[in-house]
């Protein structure tokens, strides 16, 4: 029997190619039909919360690549990566919502309350390292699919090379979400509902990641591994492990959806 070998990608546009198989079954899983009522949108928003939560922990480990975030300030990096990461920083951490400026996890947390789900599994996370925990420590006592989802970001975040980081970054995150989102807010615009906040977060990750952060984000991706095959090998290696880690979360929340909405004897709000 013949073997054929396919050769690593060594661009931008083969690393996509060679995720399009993982990229369409995230788009067309079976989570999105779940989304009836609340209390099935709830429980996708939990699992979801985790991934809102640990992209900052993506973005704030690739500006401390690119840039100096200490004091005293020394300049770091190149200028033009430089100015992309931090583009990105100002909206994501500190964007102009209808409720001020807050970060896009922040924005999430009001919209998990105005669906009235619960997100203290990540809040009680978070807490833990406003007051000094290491992130191991605070992870220690989190169990179940959302939590592992991001043990694995954070070992990324850890232990990734600046290609493996970007690229996770790039293609896992912002050239993925604007599609993804899409499939959420469909389900929302059918069934009506209440989910304001939600339907205003979705729609702000959609124009600006497809506008403005996704085409930084490949520029920045293209700035790191320039003609390095090895670095394209990296980034796509790390992508591909970043994709199926989205699909187990999917499948995750497609079950509690599924159980929550057995058990829903209220109106079809969302």
């Amino acid at each position: 029997m013949t073997v054929t070998l396919t050769a690593p990608p060594q661009s931008f546009d083969e690393c996509l190619a060679r995720l399009a198989p993982l990229r369409d079954e995230l788009l067309n899983h079976r989570v999105y039909s779940t989304m009836k009522n609340d209390a099935a949108l709830g429980c996708f928003m939990e699992y979801h919360l985790w991934a809102v939560w640990d992209f900052m922990a993506i973005l704030k480990a690739i500006q401390a690549q690119f840039s100096c975030i200490g004091a005293p300030w020394v300049p770091q990096g190149d200028p033009t990566l430089r100015r992309f990461v931090n583009e990105i920083v100002l909206t994501e951490e500190s964007d102009q919502t209808s409720r001020g400026y807050l970060s896009h996890f922040e924005l999430y947390c009001l919209a998990i309350e105005e669906v009235g789900a619960d997100p203290r599994a990540v809040m009680g996370v978070v807490e833990q390292l406003r007051q000094g925990v290491s992130s191991t420590k605070a992870m220690a006592a989190c169990t179940g699919p959302g939590a592992d989802f991001s043990r694995q970001t954070l070992k990324i975040v850890e232990q990734g090379s600046p290609a493996e980081l970007v690229g996770v970054f790039a293609f896992a995150r912002e050239e993925l979400i604007p599609d993804l989102f899409r499939q959420v807010v469909a389900q929302l615009v059918r069934g009506g509902g209440r989910a304001h906040l939600l339907l205003e977060y979705l729609e702000r990750h959609i124009g600006v990641d497809e506008d403005e952060h996704g085409p930084l984000a490949r520029k920045m991706m293209e700035a790191v591994c320039g003609e390095r095959a090895e670095d394209w090998e990296r980034a796509f290696r790390a992508s591909e492990k970043a994709f199926r880690a989205r699909l187990a979360l999917w499948d995750a929340a497609f079950d509690s959806a599924t159980q929550a909405s057995a058990g829903h004897t209220g109106s079809q709000t969302t």
